[in-house]
């Protein structure tokens, strides 16, 4: 999943919420061996004494940078991979398996030298791994409201809106100004997009782009989202 594993934390994140586990405006302590060096605007905000953002502030930065501090620490705060993974089937979420930091996949490749062997590896045999079908299967269920309240889903469906990476992926061939709430990830040789596409009629769509190797291209997820936009938009009338 590479970053795409950030969208299912943010969703336990928010049941926690719920729960009154913990609080949008809680602060998080972060120590420095929790920086991560990959792209991360709570390492960046930290460095200049910024160093215990809100739990809000971390769900925002997650979802729309890909930030990994936030992400790391959000799977240490929620009890770790296994305990992660637990509650998403007990969300009725089958098919989605977190089992670690995503520092842990960036020290295997750093160990392998970041050879196509060690790549490989980490594509044939990810850790954190999902199927199309049950990421398209948690976005379903949020639509529909069979996990988290309204207030987590709205909050949750305007962050994505936000998003500022992949802007040449789900979006990339879609009409100027279509809303897509979307969540991206990023490795060598994986490009991922996932996200709700809403129609020019209001009716929306989910869809969940996995690639890899010679497939991980921005192109082919752009052409794979224009596919089911004109799918999905045959027929309708057009509303301006």
């Amino acid at each position: 999943m590479m970053s795409v594993f950030k969208l299912p934390l943010a969703v336990i994140a928010l049941a926690m919420v719920e729960e009154g586990k913990l609080a949008l405006d809680q602060k998080i302590p972060i120590v420095e061996s929790e920086l991560r060096p990959t792209h991360s605007p709570i390492a960046d905000a930290w460095k200049n004494g910024e160093r215990e953002p809100t739990l809000e502030t971390m769900l925002v930065r997650v979802i729309q940078d890909g930030d990994n501090t936030a992400g790391d620490k959000l799977v240490t705060l929620e009890g770790g991979g296994a305990a992660i993974t637990a509650k998403l089937r007990a969300m009725g979420i089958d098919g989605i398996d977190i089992a670690e930091q995503e520092i842990e996949i960036f020290k295997r490749l750093e160990a392998g030298g970041n050879s196509d062997a060690a790549i490989e590896h980490e594509i044939d045999a990810p850790p954190n791994a999902a199927s199309s079908d049950a990421l398209v299967h948690l976005l379903e269920a949020l639509e529909k409201g069979a996990i988290l309240n309204k207030r987590s889903r709205d909050f949750l469906r305007e962050t994505l809106a936000g998003t500022n990476t992949g802007k040449d992926r789900i979006k990339g061939w879609l009409p100027p100004g279509t809303r897509v709430e979307h969540k991206t990830g990023t490795g060598e040789r994986i490009a991922n997009d996932i996200g709700i596409v809403t129609l020019p009629d209001g009716q929306r769509f989910a869809i969940a782009v996995l690639a890899s190797g010679d497939a991980a291209k921005e192109s082919s997820i752009a052409k794979i989202a224009k596919a089911a936009w004109d799918r999905f938009n045959a027929g309708r009338k057009s509303v301006e």
